[in-house]
C-alpha cells in the first residue's frame, strides 16, 4: 500500500503520509521497530528530501508538541530523546511516538 495524503501533496514527500507508512510497515522502511532507529531513518530522509518536503509544517507542530509536553527545549534535547526518556524501552517509545504524532496534528495551534 503506498503511503496515503491530500490530492495536494506527493506522498513520498509528505511527513504525514510517511509516518503513516511507517506505522502500516515498521520493520520494512526501519528495520528493528525502536526509537533510536526509527529518528534515523526519519533524519536521512529529512535530509535527503530537505527542499522537496510538501508539508515541513507537520512535522515543526510535532516538535513543539514534544518540547511543550515533556517541557523541554527542541534545540537541547530532541524529540526521540525526550519520548525514549518517558517510555520504559527503545521498543515502547517507538510505539509511543505514532500516538504522539497523532496527538500532535489533534491539536489546537
Amino acid at each position: 500500500m503506498e503511503p496515503t495524503t491530500d490530492s495536494n501533496s506527493n506522498p513520498h514527500h509528505s511527513v504525514r503520509a510517511l509516518v503513516d507508512y511507517i506505522r502500516e510497515k515498521p520493520t520494512l522502511l526501519v528495520g528493528t521497530p525502536t526509537i533510536e532507529c526509527l529518528s534515523s531513518f526519519l533524519s536521512g530522509w529529512f535530509w535527503a528530501n530537505e527542499d522537496r518536503i510538501s508539508d515541513p509544517e507537520v512535522w515543526d507542530r510535532f516538535e513543539k508538541y514534544i518540547a511543550t509536553r515533556y517541557k523541554t527545549d527542541i534545540e537541547t534535547i530532541k524529540w526521540d530523546r525526550a519520548i525514549r526518556f518517558y517510555s520504559l524501552n527503545s521498543v515502547e517509545a517507538f510505539s509511543h511516538f505514532f500516538d504522539l504524532f497523532t496527538r500532535a496534528l489533534n491539536v489546537e495551534g
